[in-house]
């Protein structure tokens, strides 16, 4: 069923990750890395991948994940006796966390599935390899690799790496119906490694799943919508799932998903001349047009303060979020401009020159050396604040106190 090939990228895996497989076939037991270490390794590494261009080679892997053909009783007592750290943080479905030498592996004994139903599923042990690689969902993915370095290959996963075909093992429809969050995971994996829009016409009605889908926790929709959003340009991913229906089914019919994907594609362009990197919370907000979205996510209590500190921005003054969070400055600009009808040519000389705001040059200690006391330090230091967020942040120490003995001497006569 495998078929076998050098595997041409082992240089961008963690030398201990090597060095574990091999102590392990020492001892007689098969442990094989698979899954994103290989598929990364392979799409930066591989010099016939199409891929690389979509990004320089990355450092060393250290994301290892490993597929051992040994109970998880028995890997236990390999940790034991050659006195590794061993955690049981999926004891159920055969995975434990093993530390080896600081590298953290996650190893996980050859499992068939018996009985899925959603994201629960009845697992046996003690499978093949084989039958390990076709419990998993796309065929890059089911990419194994030996301690002699030998890729085994049973889905024609390579060439759909290489070619950027994100294709289903078996038939889509049953392999998303074993766990609808595969679904989500399809088009996040075609933004990632696919060409082009993703293929929906191999997927199942959207009308026939949604009670289905509607039993997924929101917590793991987010976290895929999340991670498509910091792709380096989601636009075509998010089109697909709009296309598909599923932007719609997400955020309701109140979100203009289109009008959000051009809104997002306007801040992709300010975020790349500005030099920042993808702020998922950032992106979320252009492509909700800053519209509530409380009642649709469960978001940490930080990402709901900075949401509505930037939708905020975009109808208050600016100086009120330099104000209470600076380092949401150059979020809340580059979401404005994305979000406004200037010429786009304007928006990115400004992006171009866009920076954090420096520390604020004065405190209250400033303030109580010139007279005010109590509430009256905050306001006159707030009012000095304000006058050098004006400025661009440009007003210096001596001009902020300049700045501070006129605030002073005017709340004084007030």
């Amino acid at each position: 069923m495998f078929q076998q090939f050098p595997f041409p990228a082992a240089h961008t895996i963690d030398l201990r990750a090597w060095e574990f497989i091999t102590l392990c076939a020492a001892n007689g037991i098969d442990a094989r890395l698979v899954g994103g270490c290989v598929r990364d390794a392979l799409l930066y590494g591989d010099p016939l991948s199409s891929s690389r261009r979509r990004g320089s080679r990355p450092l060393t892997s250290t994301d290892i994940d490993i597929a051992i053909k040994a109970h998880p009783p028995d890997v236990i007592a390999f940790c034991k006796t050659h006195r590794l750290k061993c955690i049981p943080t999926g004891i159920a479905h055969g995975t434990l966390t093993i530390l080896f030498k600081g590298l953290v592996c996650e190893v996980t004994s050859l499992r068939a599935d018996i009985n899925t139903h959603g994201r629960h599923a009845t697992v046996t042990f003690g499978a093949s390899f084989e039958e390990d690689a076709a419990r998993r969902d796309f065929t890059m993915n089911a990419l194994f690799v030996d301690h002699q370095q030998i890729l085994y290959d049973a889905f024609d996963g390579l060439s759909d790496l290489r070619s950027g075909h994100v294709r289903f093992i078996g038939d889509p429809a049953l392999r998303i119906a074993e766990d609808y969050l595969r679904l989500y995971r399809y088009f996040r994996f075609w933004g990632r490694f696919g060409k082009g829009e993703a293929d929906i016409s191999v997927l199942p009605v959207l009308d026939t799943i949604k009670d289905a889908l509607s039993q997924l926790s929101i917590e793991r929709v987010q976290s895929e919508l999340l991670k498509i959003l910091i792709l380096p340009w989601p636009g075509a991913v998010l089109k697909s799932m709009m296309h598909y229906g599923l932007l719609n089914y997400i955020f309701g019919e109140e979100i203009d998903c289109a009008a959000g994907i051009k809104a997002l594609r306007r801040l992709a362009t300010l975020e790349r001349f500005s030099g920042h990197s993808p702020c998922a919370v950032r992106r979320l907000c252009a492509l909700t047009q800053s519209q509530n979205i409380s009642d649709i996510f469960k978001l940490s209590r930080m990402q709901k303060r900075k949401i509505g500190s930037l939708n905020k921005t975009i109808t208050e003054p600016d100086y009120e979020i330099a104000l209470t969070h600076p380092e949401w400055w150059v979020d809340s600009m580059l979401l404005k401009d994305a979000l406004s009808t200037d010429h786009l040519w304007s928006c990115r000389a400004r992006a171009k020159t866009l920076t954090s705001p420096p520390p604020f040059p004065l405190t209250g200690a400033d303030v109580i050396a010139r007279g005010p006391a109590g509430a009256q330090i905050g306001e006159v230091l707030t009012a000095v604040k304000r006058q050098w967020i004006a400025s661009g942040f440009t007003l210096d120490r001596n001009a902020c106190l300049a700045c501070l003995k006129y605030k002073t001497l005017h709340h004084s006569l007030e």
